[in-house]
């Protein structure tokens, strides 16, 4: 059995002999040689840069898109700040804070991005399966989100299996919330919230538990002698980074300034998202791309008489809960 940096296991990038695994494939010609230094990368600092994984001519379209989803509100589901659910609505496609979850459900553009081949790729030589979009997020300026790890929040049913991809949708400029990072912090020793888990559950661990795990991201790079990094992206360069990479977002000093990007999370096919076992409705669609499918929590996927370009409804349940807090 390999052994692996993480009670909770993860890929075979996470093992202690993922390099010489590397030199195996280079050598079989499982991989180009390009590909092999991208991986090497994402084994050592948990993250690999891919300049131009989507046009210029993408990014646009997709950002234009977004700003003209409230021609059909009811499709798309929105939040401004960390409000609640919303339809996207004009007044809600305006605000800054805007985001789009789940947007590449009904969008094939954004499907054509989170899919390109270079990032698909990348994803299937990590994963060694075939690559699932699980959850997606949109952002119009910089999240200013404190230093994390995903896997805290973000609940599979193989708990480090899952990796994420950021796409400029615009070039990003200093002092815009860009996404910062501590390169090398996925091979941290685990934080176990109540001593066993990995993923922070409120109820069961207490906000001074989530205190104690933000304040260890930075103790341990300390200790380690790690150094944040930011991320100032051309438009369409895309970062892809471990479920275990510490990351947040800088302090915003350009208030008029954005940062439009597209985040998104993938796991294996086979593992599911915790929404799996909370909605009855829970379905995976092939993308249309090789090796590659989709799932989403706020929306059904459920196969139906609908025509190929017929945009899909959201899930009953967040619908009740739209009209709820209207």
């Amino acid at each position: 059995m390999p052994d692996f940096n993480s009670r909770f296991k993860g890929f075979w990038t996470d093992t202690v002999d993922a390099e010489f695994d590397l030199k195996k494939m280079l050598a079989d010609a499982t991989v180009t040689a390009q590909e092999a230094e991208l991986l090497s990368q994402f084994i050592r600092d948990g993250y690999v840069v891919i300049p131009n994984a989507i046009s210029t001519q993408l990014a646009d379209q997709i950002a234009h898109e977004m700003a003209n989803v409230h021609n059909t509100p009811e499709k798309f589901v929105a939040r401004a700040e960390r409000q609640n659910y919303s339809y996207a609505t004009e007044a809600v496609v305006q605000s800054k804070f805007i985001r789009l979850i789940d947007y590449y459900v009904n969008s094939s553009l954004a499907r054509e991005a989170i899919f390109s081949p270079m990032i698909a790729r990348i994803l299937q030589l990590i994963f060694q399966r075939p690559v699932m979009a699980f959850q997606s997020l949109s952002f119009k300026v910089g999240s200013q989100q404190a230093i994390h790890q995903d896997g805290a929040y973000v609940v599979l049913s193989e708990p480090a299996q899952f990796a994420a991809s950021w796409i400029a949708l615009e070039d990003v400029q200093e002092g815009t919330g860009e996404l910062i990072y501590y390169p090398g912090s996925h091979r941290y020793p685990d934080f176990l919230f109540s001593g066993q888990y990995k993923h922070f559950k409120p109820a069961r661990d207490g906000q001074e538990q989530l205190q104690a795990s933000l304040k260890n991201l930075h103790d341990q790079a300390k200790h380690m002698n790690l150094q944040l990094k930011s991320f100032l992206p051309k438009k369409g360069d895309a970062l892809i980074w471990a479920a275990d990479l510490a990351h947040g977002g800088s302090r915003i000093s350009n208030p008029h300034a954005t940062r439009q990007s597209l985040v998104t999370h993938y796991c294996p096919v086979d593992v599911l998202p915790n929404y799996a076992k909370e909605t009855p409705i829970f379905h995976k669609k092939e993308s249309g791309y090789p090796g590659c499918y989709y799932s989403a929590r706020h929306y059904d996927l459920r196969p139906n008489a609908s025509t190929p370009n017929e945009l899909l409804n959201l899930a009953p349940d967040i619908v009740r809960q739209i009209e709820r807090n209207a």
